[in-house]
C-alpha cells in the first residue's frame, strides 16, 4: 500500500499499486451497465481481492454472476454479503431469484418471504412468491415430474393422492425440485 485515498463513505481506503479500489469497481459498474458482464465480473474480483472483506463487492459480483447465467456462484456470493447484512430487502429477492433460476423453489420462496418479511410493502417480493408457486404447478405437472425424476417415489402416473399431495406441498413451499 503506496497511499491513501478518500472514498465516498467518508474512511480512507488504500490505493493498491496505483490502482484505487473506487476506481476499479466505478470500471466494473460501468461495465455491468454496458452489459460487458465477463469484464464487469473480472473488475469486481481484482476490487474483492484489493479488499477481502467488502462483503458489498460480493453482491456486486453475484449481480454479474446473475447477469452470466451462473445462478449458483451468484447464489453463493449473496450469501456471503446477506450473512453481513440480513436485513438487506433487495438482497434477500436477489438471493431468491438465484435460487428460483435453479430450481429451488422452496428456497427461493423462503428468500422471498424472508424480503418481505423485511419490508412488507416490497411489492416484488410478493410477485416473486406468486410467480415461484406458479412455476412449481405449471412447469412441473405431476407427469413430467415423474418422467424427469425429480421425485422418487411420486406415483404421478396413477395421479393418486400421493402425486396430489405433494403437488400442493411444493406450491405451498415445501419440497424442492432442483436442477
Amino acid at each position: 500500500i503506496s497511499q491513501w485515498s478518500k472514498s465516498n463513505y467518508s474512511t480512507f481506503r488504500p490505493v493498491f499499486n496505483g490502482g484505487n479500489i473506487d476506481a476499479v469497481i466505478e470500471q466494473g459498474d460501468k461495465a455491468l451497465n454496458n452489459n460487458k458482464d465477463e469484464e464487469a465480473l473480472n473488475a469486481y474480483k481484482k476490487a474483492l481481492n484489493m479488499e477481502p472483506d467488502n462483503t458489498a463487492i460480493n453482491r456486486k459480483i453475484a449481480k454479474a454472476q446473475h447477469k452470466l447465467k451462473d445462478y449458483k456462484s451468484a447464489e453463493e456470493n449473496l450469501k456471503i454479503y446477506i450473512n453481513q447484512n440480513p436485513n438487506d430487502a433487495e438482497a434477500w429477492i436477489e438471493l431468491g431469484e438465484a435460487q428460483r433460476q435453479r430450481g429451488m423453489y422452496s428456497n427461493a420462496i423462503t428468500s422471498f418471504e424472508t424480503a418481505l418479511n423485511l419490508d412488507n410493502s416490497n411489492d416484488l417480493a410478493k410477485r416473486s412468491i406468486l410467480e415461484t408457486k406458479n412455476n412449481i404447478t405449471s412447469i412441473y405437472s405431476p407427469q413430467r415430474a415423474y418422467e424427469e425424476k425429480r421425485i422418487s417415489g411420486w406415483d404421478a402416473r396413477t395421479g393418486g393422492e400421493l402425486g396430489s399431495k405433494l403437488g400442493r406441498d411444493l406450491q405451498n413451499g415445501k419440497g424442492c425440485l432442483c436442477r
